[in-house]
């Protein structure tokens, strides 16, 4: 892998890009009126991070892209402000004020929405163990200016972790959370297209058991599980299914603890 930048340089992008070269111990390549693909041929690069002036690009070779954008947690955060409900809230029965551990960032979407739910007295941490999806949403949630106030803000309140989540478990107090939060990489493939970019570079291991007891001893209302409800997921885990009243293939578990 390496770092880039757009080929109209600023100092805010050169910057950024030499920080990121830093701290990830990438090479940082200028682009010297290159195109992104001739230079990644140039240095064999397969992958390369490119620093843009309002956010963070992931691009490969072949020409396929991966950059944070709030998309549907905006839609729900809108729907939300317009007094409609969200289904992950209601089966996670989320409060204002809640603390929540989402073990798994991805790209953010549920992280937005449950921060939102939150508010500003509440707290959410999400934990991503791999770097690509870290790094684009860690910026991402800091720097993307929407026309919604209460989705910005509820994007800058999110506490990003680089770290496997089992770490995270384990260095909890017991009791720490009201609610745990578990959405990992769905391996079937049949519903969900729009995350085939996400998925290269994602962790693909399923939630251990292990990891639940962790859980079990530091949430204090409840754990909720996101998976594709055909998986045997919910079964394997000891989660009680909320089935979903519409044709999707998605469903949430709960282990409910109060």
């Amino acid at each position: 892998m390496l770092i880039t930048t757009s080929k109209q340089v600023t100092s805010h992008i050169e910057s950024k890009a030499e920080t990121l070269s830093r701290e990830l111990g990438v090479q940082l390549a200028p682009r010297n009126n290159l195109s992104l693909r001739t230079l990644m041929k140039t240095l064999q690069a397969s992958e390369a991070l490119v620093v843009l002036e309002d956010r963070l690009k992931f691009v490969l070779l072949d020409g396929s892209e991966l950059f944070f954008h709030p998309n549907l947690a905006k839609i729900r955060v809108t729907k939300l402000l317009s007094g409609s409900m969200d289904r992950l809230l209601t089966v996670a029965n989320i409060k204002a004020g809640d603390r929540v551990l989402d073990c798994t960032l991805g790209l953010a979407t549920d992280t937005i929405v449950l921060s939102f739910a939150v508010g500003s007295s509440g707290k959410v941490i999400s934990a991503e163990s791999e770097i690509v999806p870290f790094v684009l949403a860690r910026d991402g949630l800091q720097t993307y200016q929407s026309e919604v106030d209460a989705l910005n803000a509820a994007m800058r309140r999110i506490d990003v972790v680089h770290a496997n989540h089992r770490d995270v478990l384990r260095s909890l107090p017991s009791q720490s959370f009201d609610v745990v939060y578990f959405d990992p990489m769905f391996r079937e493939h049949d519903h969900a297209i729009a995350l085939e970019p996400l998925r290269r570079f994602a962790n693909h291991e399923p939630i251990d058991q292990k990891s639940i007891h962790e859980a079990r001893r530091i949430a204090r209302r409840r754990i909720v599980l996101k998976e594709h409800k055909f998986s045997g997921e919910f079964e394997r885990l000891g989660f009680q299914v909320h089935q979903s009243p519409s044709k999707s293939h998605i469903d949430y578990g709960v282990i409910p603890l109060d």
